[in-house]
């Protein structure tokens, strides 16, 4: 008995003490954890290296045991000059750092995925110039999308965040790509939330008109999706404009991958892809094929769990004839 207690009793310490040990990435709107720090001149610096020109429009890449936590940081970076007018090239196209789209890093770790982004679309951009879009998650049992919030942009708006839970918001754009007014939601439809997303109607198009071939989905679709299409919350969510940013805001988020199951019991992960709502620019990292995540066996969880059941059933027994 005592050597089943005691076994008991290091498995725990040992789950307890995995789950804290490996964790390299905590979610907290700052991405130093992600490698990611601002120069002097407050433009991202990352040791994989930062590109952005029209024959090179950002560095993709991956780093094993990434600081030391045993995984992979998958990443795409890119930054344009912090000045860059509205004329700047951003890649694909034009906007300058008010569009800038900066990093995207993508983490598998414990079942879970996390997500760390750099970018230009802060609020004080002004109203015509702030309009995030949202996050696609594509999978091999579809699309999915993840609400980033949002509110119209104010000049004077330059020190804060957006956490989970906060409105969500549909940006309205004119065609060369302006926000013009914005929809908001206190409940349901809230940052962080994840909806499956396949369909090409749950999406909404970037305004600019380049050609059929050229169709951009950046913003859930909150319109037409039905609110039976919601399949979770992300556990962890923040979108951070401090003003000691500069001119970049850092988001960060993390999901358990069993939401964006259902009634499947594996998924493949293809790609994570986000840019603003006028598509200006655009991050887009792909795992590697077969990447996948299956649902924990039911079967060992029923064996660990008789097993606990067995060692206190027997701690009661002894304490009773011991007394």
């Amino acid at each position: 008995m005592k050597k089943l207690a005691l076994a008991s009793a290091a498995m725990t310490l040992l789950c307890a003490w995995s789950h804290s040990a490996i964790g390299a990435v905590v979610v907290d709107g700052a991405l130093g954890d992600w490698g990611i720090t601002l120069n002097g001149t407050q433009n991202i610096v990352f040791g994989g290296g930062v590109v952005n020109n029209a024959a090179q429009p950002g560095n993709f890449g991956a780093i094993g045991n990434f600081l030391g936590s045993g995984t992979t940081l998958y990443y795409h970076a890119e930054d344009s000059s912090d000045s860059a007018a509205d004329s700047g090239l951003v890649g694909p196209y034009y906007g300058g750092q008010n569009y800038d789209a900066e990093f995207l890093g993508l983490i598998v770790q414990n079942g879970k995925l996390y997500i760390g982004m750099s970018t230009g679309q802060r609020p004080d951009n002004g109203q015509t110039k702030f309009g995030p879009g949202d996050l696609r998650i594509t999978t091999s049992l579809g699309t999915f999308g993840i609400e980033l919030g949002g509110k119209l942009g104010n000049t004077s708006d330059s020190n804060g965040a957006f956490a989970l839970n906060s409105q969500g918001a549909t940006f309205a754009l004119d065609s060369s790509g302006h926000t013009m007014n914005a929809t908001t939601y206190t409940t349901d439809r809230t940052a962080g939330s994840i909806w499956d997303a396949n369909g090409a109607a749950d999406w909404i198009n970037d305004p600019i008109s380049d050609g059929a071939a050229n169709v951009h989905p950046v913003q859930l679709n909150h319109g037409s999706l039905p609110l039976t299409d919601k399949v979770g919350m992300t556990d962890a969510f923040t979108y951070n404009y401090a003003s000691a940013l500069g001119q970049h805001a850092f988001i960060e988020l993390s999901l358990d991958l069993s939401v964006l199951l259902g009634n499947a019991s594996q998924l493949t992960l293809d790609s994570v892809s986000w840019s603003p709502s006028c598509y200006n620019d655009e991050l887009h990292v792909f795992f590697p094929p077969g990447m996948s995540y299956s649902a924990p066996e039911a079967a060992s969880l029923a064996i660990w769990v008789g097993m606990g059941a067995i060692a206190t059933l027997r701690c009661v027994r002894r304490k009773k004839s011991s007394g």
